[in-house]
């Protein structure tokens, strides 16, 4: 369920991450190595919000 939702989601929103849960639930994130803080803070809020409604639908 973690995969089929959140691989597809954040993408969507312009957030590319690779989410796994074949054993403990992972999300893998690659920035770039010139990002600045508003990068990091625009990354969190799209993941806050896919988890929010990940949690959700459980």
């Amino acid at each position: 369920m973690f995969r089929g939702y959140l691989s597809p989601e954040p993408s969507a929103t312009g957030l590319y991450c690779r989410a796994d849960d074949r054993g403990e639930p992972v999300v893998q994130l690659s920035p770039p190595l010139i990002c600045e803080q508003r990068h990091f803070d625009e990354m969190e809020q799209i993941l806050r919000a896919a988890l929010t409604t990940a949690w959700a639908m459980l």
